[in-house]
């Protein structure tokens, strides 16, 4: 029975706070809605956003109409443009824009209490630490005063000792206590970066609307948005049976809205919109805050050359100098590249395909005076895709890894791609020479960069090795083994 009558009670008081409570949110009114990204256009640090958003529209007695709804804190609203979806089903007339932070919760606000509470400790300390070196100072001035007697100097030599002594031993402890207040001052500041970040701010947009008697109204608009960006990132793999490079090019992409992006339509455009220089054009108003040009003088020196400038004869046209006209900041521009509908959360970095290549290439090992292995080039232009940006790669030669490096496709001459697994160079048994050593499955060709003039390419047939001859002398200074110059040259035929 006791039971019962508790279920009764509350269900009595659900019943009667339940108007109160349909009251309260009508007389707060809509509340902001967080619009959903539909296309967003990604630069290197920034973005262009495409939103939609279905706003509830209350009813009103005037011709004015509300919706309210909300942007990323990292939106820029000074770019943002509003528009009703369908077209002409409604008019924007104005719009107000409010930052709102979100307050801290209860464990962030002690955590930032008590480290502004060690911070005032800190600055008391390091004041007090002033004050006891100026006490210091002054009393090891003290030393050079003047004295009557010895009695008065033996005087004042233990009271600057005294006090001396005294200021020390507060300078110490005061130094100590700034130590443990520093100490507990970072392990605060420690717990406080450990919490998950809740303090977020957001952009609140309301949107004045006519000419619509719906209760609900479609919006659509774009802004742009720091805190996101892509980066390209390549792969590049060499296959010289083949005769070919294949070429991955991807992009890594971050955002940091807050929000999800789900089934968003990306771009990929590099660089940002050009921003025009603000430089006065000729025969533009001048600057308030330029001043004004001096009074002409009088006098007769003035008239007489007044009069000479009048009949000098003018410049040529084309001569005449000019205000520098207002350009864009000039960039090379790469894309637009088209990603369709994909998902970013936020927070995260997420790597998706863009251009995937395959490209004739012509390779040649190239073994510097020095170096370990061969290094494995393509010579050639390549024809890859115009307008990829320079970026990061990690190169492969038949599926493993040689290094990573820069990628570019503007290279012109050659692209080096690192040392191959199955061409090594060794030192012949019985002889201090040194040998490449051919283990792929068919022939290579061999630059061989030993000072001599000869440039010549040798063929290395595969399961062969070639005996490389030694490298000349430095200039001035003899060959330690002469006779060996001539094996060199009939191996080298």
């Amino acid at each position: 029975m006791i039971g019962k009558a508790g279920e009764k009670k509350l269900y009595r008081a659900a019943r009667r706070g339940f108007p109160f409570f349909l009251g309260l949110l009508v007389l707060i009114g809509p509340s902001p809605l967080l619009a959903v990204p539909v296309e967003v256009t990604l630069y290197p640090d920034s973005a262009r956003i495409t939103e939609m958003v279905h706003a509830k529209l209350p009813s009103s007695a005037g011709s004015l109409a509300s919706a309210n709804f909300t942007l990323p804190g990292s939106a820029d609203p000074a770019t943002l443009t509003i528009g009703c979806l369908p077209a002409g089903s409604c008019r924007v007339e104005d719009y107000q824009v409010k930052r709102i932070e979100t307050p801290l919760g209860p464990k962030e606000a002690e955590i930032e209490k008590k480290a502004a509470k060690l911070r005032d400790e800190d600055a008391r300390i390091r004041a007090a630490i002033l004050a006891t070196e100026s006490q210091i100072q002054f009393w090891q001035l003290q030393t050079k005063a003047k004295t009557k007697t010895l009695a008065d100097a033996q005087n004042m030599a233990a009271a600057i000792g005294r006090n001396i002594r005294k200021a020390g031993q507060e300078k110490i402890a005061l130094q100590e206590s700034l130590g443990r207040t520093g100490q507990r001052l970072r392990e605060v500041e420690a717990e406080r970066a450990a919490l998950p970040d809740r303090r977020k701010s957001t952009w609140q947009i309301t949107v004045s609307l006519s000419g619509t008697a719906a209760r609900e109204q479609t919006l659509g608009f774009t802004y742009r948005m720091s805190g996101c960006g892509w980066s390209p990132a390549y792969r590049v793999e060499a296959r010289p049976g083949e005769g070919k490079i294949l070429l991955t090019f991807d992009a890594e992409i971050r955002q940091s809205s807050g929000q999800d992006w789900k089934d968003v339509q990306v771009v990929l455009a590099s660089p940002g919109p050009p921003r025009e220089r603000a430089t006065a054009s000729a025969g533009s108003a001048p600057s308030p805050d330029t001043p004004a040009a001096p009074p002409a003088k009088k006098g007769k020196k003035t008239r007489k050359a007044s009069a000479l400038n009048k009949t000098a004869t003018p410049p040529p046209e084309n001569e005449m100098p000019s205000a520098p006209a207002i350009a864009p900041i000039a960039a090379v521009a790469y894309g637009p590249w088209s990603l369709g509908k994909i998902d970013v959360p936020a927070g995260a970095t997420v790597r998706r395909n863009v251009v995937r290549e395959t490209g004739d290439a012509s390779f040649l090992y190239l073994l510097e005076p020095g170096a370990e292995k061969p290094v494995l080039q393509s010579n050639g232009r390549h024809s890859w895709t115009a307008g990829m940006p320079e970026g990061p790669a990690m190169f492969f030669i038949d599926g493993s890894v040689t290094g990573r490096g820069r990628f570019s496709a503007e290279t012109v001459n050659s692209l080096p791609l690192g040392a191959d697994p199955r061409v090594s160079l060794r030192v012949k048994s019985g002889s201090a020479r040194s040998e490449v050593v051919n283990g792929r499955p068919g022939p290579i060709r061999l630059h061989w960069k030993d000072g001599r003039p000869s440039t010549d390419v040798v063929s290395i047939p595969s399961g062969a090795a070639l005996t490389l001859p030694p490298s000349p002398a430095p200039s001035g200074f003899p060959e330690k083994d002469a006779s060996t110059t001539a094996p060199a040259k009939e191996e080298r035929k």
